[in-house]
């Protein structure tokens, strides 16, 4: 790829490097829609139990404060550090497993398609990729 288009692809700056435009609105869509699940799934925890009664009040207060660990965790990955990476695979994980529980197989891996973007677009760019870049 021509330095021309490595500029088209950059937004943020921290020294002289710049994460891809990619990574950053990917980032802020995870952060908003998460941020805005919060409060929907704790309104509507009786409605959910309705839909599956697998998922009990205590499986729903789990997946909220995953959803929490979630935003601390984009936040974290924003601000480049790598901890936010370990605390989004947390989060990943144990969702899948209240997904796999509650939904079967097909829903839980659905659920891991956010992670998989997030994770390819860390490492897009090879050795000068956001990855490459988290302390």
């Amino acid at each position: 790829m021509s330095n021309d288009a490595q500029a088209c692809d950059v937004i943020s700056e921290d020294d002289n490097w710049k994460r891809s435009k990619w990574l950053t609105g990917w980032l802020w869509f995870m952060l908003i829609m998460t941020a805005f699940n919060i409060p929907v799934t704790f309104l509507m925890t009786d409605a959910i139990i309705a839909q599956n009664p697998k998922l009990s009040p205590p499986l729903i207060y789990t997946l909220i404060v995953l959803s929490v660990i979630s935003v601390l965790s984009l936040v974290l990955i924003f601000k480049q550090k790598l901890i936010g990476v370990w605390l989004f695979a947390f989060v990943m994980t144990s969702a899948f497993l209240i997904n796999f529980y509650s939904m079967g197989l097909v829903s839980a891996l659905f659920g891991l398609t956010g992670a998989a973007i997030l994770f390819f677009l860390l490492k897009k760019g090879g050795a000068n990729s956001a990855w490459s870049r988290l302390s």
